[in-house]
């Protein structure tokens, strides 16, 4: 029962996004669009789990961008879970990019070596990301489903974790272990039964699939 309140939790804060209130900090980038910081408004059972909550997200010809940087602070030891949200498909490398340049807003408020959990959507999400990771588990796995601990020292050794450090390494982290929740094979005929948004001829014939990706950081040495 604590298990799945947990998860219902972190759920929850995932989605709450549009829950902001007033402007803390304005970035003006050369791609004319705006970097807007917000406070996310804590309210309810997620007072008692947060101390502060602060969602970054672009704004270009006032109108706001699907995607946003939604970072929670827990109460119990400050430590902080980063979280990279996005409703319809893009690239993973936009959203490394992106990521990228918010790191610098969130360094005036957060201690990077709190930061000990990254979160995303699953790789049906992402096309580049779907094509690089099938390409790899193909080869070692054929079509297979295999167990955690196996996916965890794969994803550690796969194209993912070399994008990812792109954003870990200004963060002084790297990946400990990876968790795609609810982790399945999923074939091409099927991508738009979970995304409708999806333009199937950019995928592969099958790709790695779940609720989305879990993980867990540490501090470089």
């Amino acid at each position: 029962m604590k298990v799945y309140f947990k998860i219902t939790v972190f759920i929850f804060i995932l989605f709450s996004v549009y829950s902001c209130t007033k402007n803390k900090d304005v970035i003006q980038l050369e791609d004319n669009t705006t970097l807007v910081k917000k406070n996310i408004e804590l309210s309810g059972f997620l007072s008692d789990f947060y101390s502060r909550a602060y969602s970054y997200h672009w704004i270009k010809d006032k109108d706001t961008l699907d995607f946003s940087i939604n970072i929670y602070e827990r109460k119990k030891d400050s430590t902080s879970t980063l979280s990279l949200i996005n409703v319809t498909p893009m690239l993973f490398d936009v959203l490394i990019d992106k990521t990228t340049a918010c790191i610098p807003l969130i360094q005036k408020d957060f201690d990077f070596y709190k930061i000990n959990t990254l979160y995303f959507k699953s790789p049906l999400y992402f096309p580049d990301l779907a094509r690089d990771l099938t390409l790899e588990y193909e080869e070692k796995f054929e079509r297979a489903v295999i167990e955690k601990q196996e996916l965890d020292q794969f994803l550690l050794k796969s194209a993912l974790n070399t994008h990812l450090s792109t954003i870990l390494k200004p963060l002084h982290k790297k990946a400990k272990r990876y968790t795609i929740e609810k982790f399945d094979i999923t074939d091409k005929a099927n991508y738009q039964h979970f995304l409708p948004e999806i333009n199937p001829d950019e995928y592969p014939e099958f790709s790695l699939n779940g609720t989305g990706v879990y993980v867990r950081l540490t501090n470089l040495e």
